[in-house]
């Protein structure tokens, strides 16, 4: 199917003209609205996505409009995007574009209790207020892929005609541009938010950080791309997150190119300090450490920070001067300094900081494991049923002829 798939969607892209989904889609009248009086083919969940069931059920206890007593709907969105980040699946967008793929594995409730199982139903894409489609065929799938790269190819375009002519330069066009990439990869978020509205937050939340934004500037940006002003508000905080944590994580990227070439000696660490350096950043950012505003606009320096502890506790000496031309910050302040010892002062005494001590602890770990094998395979052999006497206990050697001394003996 997924064969079948790629060919529809090349046939597709050969016509620049955008599929038509209302073709392909089924129109919304009355016992097929979403939870609809409490029964319904369409149902939405709490996590903001939509099932299609072939006959009229009731609403789950998952359901906007929840009945308690009743059995919660299993969500495949939701499971397949648990699935994508616990590795089971590799190598694949979260989109959901991509998440419609029929590809994926089977979701199992097979160890759940039969009366505790989720119901089984179908995705259902809503195009627009009145029409949605269940994506089952290759023919829907890939005209509904095609038509959604292209609308987010047009509204790239969009934005990057807004953004020129809001006087960003090239670099920070890139930047909006590889930001709304990681919103919309990252909609399991924010399932309510349409392309659009990632966009206007994106231009928003740029201009702030160049420091040029006007009262009603968020208004604008949304008339500029077409985008709703309902809820966007309310996710800008997220939204922000998200992007000061690609931005730190890109930082380190390019810190740790720069390391390698500084620092040959110690590039066979290079993948555990980076990796220890996103996980203080994560700490920072996850717990709160400094508050958000204080985070946002100075990220680069706590940044600079967080690769200044990790490296000094690993005994690899850096200046702050020489981190922050790495990640592109301007050289720290007295309060930078503050911060590089509050940071240290945190993971100093941390042994999940120290590569030494996390090799000890691998190193002592593989010798545990290879004991129990050694342990296990000792008591699988003295558990392991004798073999059968050759000989009967009641016959002596002389009773034997040799036709039962072969029979004997090949059973044996």
């Amino acid at each position: 199917m997924r064969r079948a798939i790629a060919e529809h969607e090349r046939t597709l892209e050969k016509d620049h003209r955008r599929p038509d989904l209302t073709t392909l889609s089924m129109s919304i009248k009355d016992r097929t609205e979403p939870c609809y009086s409490g029964a319904s083919h369409l149902h939405r969940l709490e996590c903001g996505h939509t099932v299609h069931t072939e006959q009229v059920s009731l609403c789950g206890r998952n359901c906007t409009t929840p009945i308690t007593n009743s059995t919660a709907f299993a969500c495949t969105l939701c499971e397949r995007q648990k699935m994508k980040q616990s590795s089971r699946i590799r190598y694949r967008s979260p989109r959901v574009s991509e998440l419609i793929l029929p590809n994926f594995p089977l979701f199992n409730q097979s160890h759940v209790p039969v009366i505790m199982r989720a119901r089984g139903c179908d995705i259902a894409v809503v195009t627009s207020s009145k029409y949605f489609f269940v994506p089952s065929t290759p023919e829907d799938i890939a005209a509904y892929r095609v038509n959604n790269n292209r609308r987010l190819e047009g509204l790239i375009e969009d934005v990057v005609d807004v953004a020129k002519d809001m006087g960003f330069s090239q670099t920070t066009i890139n930047g909006i541009t590889d930001g709304l990439g990681t919103c919309v990869d990252h909609q399991h978020l924010w399932v309510d938010a349409t392309y659009e509205q990632l966009a206007a937050m994106v231009l928003y939340l740029s201009a702030v950080r160049a420091g040029i934004e006007q009262p009603g500037m968020l208004n604008q940006l949304s008339m500029c791309v077409g985008a709703s002003m309902k809820g966007i508000k309310q996710l800008l905080p997220a939204v922000s997150k998200l992007l000061i944590d690609r931005s730190a994580r890109l930082a380190i990227a390019d810190f740790m190119q720069t390391f390698e070439k500084t620092c040959p000696a110690y590039q066979k660490h290079s993948k555990d300090l980076a990796r220890l350096q996103l996980k203080l950043w994560r700490l920072v950012l996850n717990r709160c450490l400094f508050p958000f505003e204080f985070i946002a606009a100075n990220w680069r320096h706590i940044v600079t920070s967080c690769i200044y502890a990790v490296t000094t506790v690993n005994d690899v000496y850096f200046d702050t001067e020489e981190i922050s031309a790495a990640i592109g910050a301007r050289s720290p302040s007295i309060d930078g300094e503050d911060m590089n010892t509050y940071l240290l002062s945190i993971i100093v005494d941390d042994k999940a900081y120290q590569i030494k001590a996390m090799n000890t602890k691998a190193r002592r770990r593989r010798k545990l494991h290879a004991r129990y094998l050694r342990c296990t395979g000792r008591h699988v052999v003295a558990t392991a049923p004798a073999p059968a006497l050759a000989f009967p206990l009641h016959c002596g050697f002389g009773s034997l002829s040799l036709h039962d001394h072969f029979d004997t003996l090949v059973a044996w």
